[in-house]
C-alpha cells in the first residue's frame, strides 16, 4: 500500500485508487472492474475499464445495478444506473501483498434485485479475521439476462444472455489480476453467494470460462439444477424466442431500438426472460450434467440453506389440511407418492407445517441436496453441507 496514515492507495491495473481507514481495515468502495454496460454496450461482453491518470477516490459506493425493487432490508441503499459494474475491497491494514484469503460475495436477489452497499454485506468485520473481502456488483434483470436471436448472431461466439454471469466472471478475472496489491492472495479465492448469488456459484462451478478464477466455493440456499426437461426455458433457442417477443411487446423490431429505449421500459416489465441461459460462452451444458459427468471446476465446496427460510416467501395464513390436500393434488399430483412423503399431516397445524417445509425444500433444499450429492460422488474434492436450524432469541 502507499500513500499517509488517512489514505491507504494501491496501484491497479487500471490506475490508483484511494481507499478509507476504520480502526484496523482498509476499504476501497466503487472500483471499475469493467466499463459501464451502456449505449453501445448494452447487451454485451463486460469490456476492461478504461486507465485513468492520477489517484481516483474510492471512497463511497458507486450506483447499484437498475432493479425493480428491494428484495431485503435497506436494499438498495444507494442510487441506481447502467453505469453499476463496480466491486469493493476490505482488508486488514499493514497486510503484505499477496498473503491473505480472499472472499468474492455475489449478492442474492432474484437476478433481479441486489446491492453491494447494504450493511449485511459489509466487509469490515469479516477483514478483521485476516481475510481479503470483496463484494461485486452485476446487471441484473433484463439488462442481464436477455437472449435474443440478433444478439446472439451479433455475439460472433453463437449465444446470448447470461450478461450478469459474464460480469461475475469479469470481477473475478479483475480479481486474478488485482488483489495481491490489497494484500489478497490470488491463489487462494473462494467465491460465495445466497440465493441467485448461489445459483450463480453453481454455474460457474460449471463454467469453462471461469475455470481457475476460484479454489473453493460457498453457495448459500441456490442452485441451478433443474433437469432442462423440467426446465427447457433455459434453452438458448426457447430463450431466445421468449427474448424476441418480449422485445416486440415493447413495440422495437431492432437491436439498436432496443438499446435507445430508456432503461425504465425494462424495470416496468421484464416478462419472463430473467433466468440463466444454456448457450456456449458461459454455460455450454446444464450444471447437472456437467457435475454429473465430473466435468465441474472441481475444488473444495460448501452447501446448506435454512430450516424455515420458505417463511419470509410462502403464505400459510388459512392453509387448512383440507385445502393443502387439494393444493397438493392439483400442483403435483403427477408426483410419485414417495416425494410427497416426508411431508406428513393430518391436523391443520401440521398442514401450515407441511407446506412451510416443502416449499423450502422445493425452492432451496432440493438444488443444495442435488449440489452436494453430485460433488460428492462426481467429485475429487470434499463437500460439506449444512442446515442452519438456529433461531435467534429475538424470533418470533
Amino acid at each position: 500500500m502507499l500513500g499517509g496514515a488517512a489514505d491507504p492507495t494501491v496501484q491497479t491495473g487500471s490506475g490508483a485508487v484511494s481507499g478509507t481507514r476504520h480502526e484496523s481495515v482498509a476499504a476501497w468502495r466503487g472500483l471499475p472492474y469493467a466499463r459501464p454496460p451502456v449505449g453501445d454496450l448494452r447487451w454485451r461482453d463486460p469490456r476492461p475499464p478504461e486507465p485513468w491518470t492520477g489517484v481516483r477516490a474510492a471512497a463511497a459506493f458507486a450506483r447499484a445495478c437498475p432493479q425493480t425493487g428491494t428484495s431485503m432490508p435497506g436494499e438498495p441503499a444507494s442510487p441506481t444506473g447502467e453505469d453499476c459494474l463496480y466491486l469493493n475491497v476490505w482488508a486488514p491494514e499493514g497486510a503484505a501483498a499477496g498473503s491473505l484469503p480472499v472472499i468474492v460475495w455475489i449478492p442474492g436477489g432474484g437476478l433481479t434485485n441486489g446491492s453491494t452497499s447494504i450493511p449485511l454485506y459489509d466487509g469490515e468485520r469479516l477483514a478483521r479475521r485476516g481475510v481479503v473481502v470483496v463484494t461485486v456488483a452485476y446487471r441484473l434483470g433484463v439488462l442481464g439476462f436477455l437472449a435474443h436471436p440478433e444478439l446472439t448472431a451479433e455475439s460472433g461466439q453463437g449465444g446470448s444472455g447470461n450478461y450478469g454471469l459474464m460480469d461475475q466472471i469479469a470481477a473475478l478475472e479483475w480479481v486474478r489480476d488485482n488483489i495481491a496489491v490489497f494484500g489478497g492472495d490470488p491463489a487462494r479465492v473462494t467465491v460465495a453467494g445466497q440465493s441467485a448469488g448461489a445459483t450463480s456459484v453453481s454455474i460457474l462451478m460449471a463454467s469453462p470460462r471461469a475455470a481457475g478464477l476460484f479454489q473453493r466455493a460457498i453457495g448459500q440456499s441456490g442452485g441451478l439444477f433443474e433437469p432442462v426437461e423440467l426446465a427447457p426455458r433455459y434453452l438458448l433457442a426457447n430463450a431466445e424466442t421468449e427474448g424476441a417477443e418480449y422485445a416486440a411487446s415493447l413495440g422495437v423490431v431492432s437491436l439498436e431500438q432496443l438499446r435507445a429505449l430508456p432503461v425504465e421500459r425494462f424495470l416496468a416489465d421484464s416478462g419472463s426472460v430473467v433466468h440463466p441461459v444454456i448457450e456456449p460462452r458461459v454455460l455450454p451444458r446444464p450444471p447437472h450434467d456437467v457435475f454429473l459427468a465430473g466435468e465441474q471446476n472441481d475444488l473444495p465446496l460448501l452447501v446448506g440453506f435454512n430450516a424455515e427460510e420458505a417463511r419470509s416467501l410462502t403464505e400459510v395464513d388459512g392453509v387448512t389440511a383440507a385445502n393443502f390436500s387439494e393444493e397438493l393434488a392439483r400442483r403435483w399430483g403427477a408426483l410419485p407418492p414417495q416425494l410427497l412423503a416426508p411431508y406428513p399431516f393430518e391436523t391443520d397445524q401440521q398442514a401450515r407445517t407441511a407446506r412451510l417445509e416443502f416449499e423450502r425444500d422445493l425452492r432451496f433444499g432440493w438444488d443444495i441436496v442435488t449440489w452436494a450429492r453430485l460433488q460428492a460422488e462426481h467429485g475429487r474434492s470434499p463437500v460439506h453441507a449444512y442446515v442452519f436450524k438456529h433461531r435467534p432469541p429475538w424470533s418470533a
